[in-house]
């Protein structure tokens, strides 16, 4: 009797380990099926972020090669990108000081326009690479898994440009630099070349959270997971362009506008010196105290008068009417500009001049001047002539004498960029290749400027008749 209970009973216990042992297999079975699929569904989502990233990466690259360059109808209609302006008490224009400026002007506000005054605004990159990013998210499969996006509407693109747009902002506000450049520096730059950090790891867990997420789903078991489209850290995405070579090669432009500014400012045209007759010439003052011809009593009467010298083919200029001397100061200013750019070298370019050049090889002609300056590679030359109020005519018509001077002076240069290792796609065709352009403004805004006419204190008074502008 008691040798079939003690059977009953091991056969029991027996029955109770076997049984949990196949439960705790199956549940270890059950345990590593999840565990790899999960693993599968991340692995799917890894890969989904992998080709995200890849076309965040190059949406960002072409990007920035179409706002940083110009094509043709660009050229013609847009102004260069203004990162040079030369002040009368400004030191020396160091390479650290307009990287700085770049990421504050260009990259964080909205300082370049066209002609008509249209903004160009750094926000479209930002905005192109949310919308690509975003579009460029195919559905797929991926064994058994589908692989999409949680939302793939207007408002994914904006609130992953929002998220950009705030961990660019925040590293800003922490002195970070979003640029590192490529093999450049005061004492050269062969390359110029950079990366630009993406400072995602500066979001908020909820600012992270609000961009598009990738959703990965077991179409069998409706398992799933989700995934940021791009991860919480410093992407750092390279871009090719040698734009800062092409700035560090107009610090030498900006070095020759500096030069040229102490003479640009004291050039005077018309009556100037406190007597009857106009300047022939914006160095000195006139031989005589009057005139054998009439003061110009209208703004009719502009007067003609006839330089010493010519200067970029302007031989003359207009000693009345509304912009008196402003067509000889054109001539004279352009031909000291161009003087003083070529002996800072404006127009040689470091190394590698086969594929990286100048565009102009001499100034053109145009409204101000009647003469091509050789060698002056500019492509526009801009200089503004106001005249002043200096004197009187006693005539009892009020009208006034006046002298003009230069009061603003910018420049453009083009550089193109030939050498396929530093382009993208290229934006324009040069010498038969593809190629970038780049455009790049600096302006002297350190002349005095003008006093209006209300403000004008006239110092001398002329009479005028029977072909004579004399002292009264």
């Amino acid at each position: 009797m008691f040798s079939a209970i003690v059977a009953v009973v091991l056969i029991m216990t027996v029955s109770v380990l076997v049984g949990t042992l196949v439960m705790s297999e199956e549940r270890t079975s059950t345990q590593i099926y999840g565990m790899l699929n999960n693993y599968k569904l991340a692995d799917a989502a890894n890969i989904a972020r992998a080709d995200a990233l890849q076309s965040f990466n190059y949406a960002f690259r072409e990007k920035m090669e179409d706002y940083l360059t110009y094509n043709e109808s660009e050229l013609k209609n847009e102004i260069g990108m203004g990162l040079f302006e030369i002040r009368s008490d400004s030191e020396e224009i160091s390479f650290d000081q307009i990287q700085k400026k770049f990421e504050e002007n260009i990259l964080l506000n909205s300082n370049t326009t066209d002609y008509n005054g249209n903004q160009q605004q750094f926000s479209s990159v930002l905005d192109y690479v949310a919308e690509n990013t975003v579009e460029n998210f195919s559905p797929w499969t991926y064994g058994k898994y589908a692989v999409e996006l949680n939302d793939s509407s207007v408002n994914a693109r904006k609130t992953l440009y929002d998220a950009l747009t705030i961990a660019l902002n925040k590293s800003h506000s922490d002195g970070k630099n979003f640029l590192e450049i490529v093999d450049c520096s005061e004492s050269g730059c062969p390359k110029g070349s950079f990366y630009f950090n993406v400072p995602l790891s500066k979001l908020t867990d909820e600012e992270y959270e609000l961009i598009p997420r990738i959703v990965v789903k077991d179409t069998f078991t409706q398992e799933q997971i989700k995934m940021a489209i791009l991860p919480k850290t410093d992407i750092k995405v390279y871009i090719p362009i040698r734009f800062f070579k092409v700035l560090y090669e107009a610090m030498d432009v900006a070095k020759g506008i500096k030069l040229a500014h102490e003479q640009n400012s004291v050039f005077r045209l018309g009556f100037c010196d406190g007597v009857c007759q106009p300047r022939d010439n914006p160095f000195s003052a006139p031989s005589s105290s009057e005139w054998n011809r009439d003061c110009p009593t209208s703004s009719e009467q502009k007067w003609v008068v006839t330089l010493q010298q010519s200067a970029a083919g302007i031989n003359s200029y207009f000693s009345g009417g509304d912009s008196v001397g402003s067509t000889g100061l054109w001539g004279y200013g352009a031909e000291e500009v161009c003087a003083k750019s070529i002996s800072s070298n404006a127009f040689s370019v470091e190394n590698d001049a086969e594929n990286f050049f100048v565009y102009n090889k001499d100034l053109a002609l145009g409204v101000q001047r009647k003469e091509v300056i050789s060698n002056c590679g500019y492509y526009h030359l801009a200089i503004g002539a106001t005249p002043e109020v200096t004197g009187t005519i006693n005539d009892g018509s009020g009208q006034k004498l006046y002298c003009g001077k230069i009061t603003n002076l910018a420049v453009d240069i083009v550089f193109v960029d030939t050498n396929p290792n530093f382009l993208v796609k290229g934006t324009s065709i040069t010498l038969g290749k593809n190629s970038n352009k780049y455009k790049i403004r600096v302006s002297d805004i350190s002349f005095d400027p003008p006093s209006s006419e209300d403000d004008a204190n006239p110092y001398f008074s002329c009479n005028t008749g029977l072909g004579y502008c004399k002292p009264a």
